[in-house]
């Protein structure tokens, strides 16, 4: 699903430490793919499907991005 759609595509996002912290504790090989996707669903609303605990990661701070977005918003 795609918070974003039909929306303008956004020029910043807030990017917590526990979101690095999370990512850091991942297998390097797999710290890229979360971090492309985090920041690609925060910008540009498109969701990525990210297979195991790199999806569990990434679902986990997908939803404290909506969160703020519903603040913000």
């Amino acid at each position: 699903m795609s918070f974003n759609k039909n929306k303008k595509k956004k020029s910043r996002f807030i990017f917590l430490r526990s979101f690095f912290e999370a990512i850091e504790k991942m297998p390097k090989e797999n710290q890229l793919e979360i971090y492309r996707a985090v920041a690609n669903y925060a910008l540009n609303g498109e969701d990525t499907e990210l297979k195991g605990s790199s999806g569990a990661v990434f679902n986990l701070i997908k939803a404290r991005i909506d969160e703020n977005n519903k603040k913000i918003l």
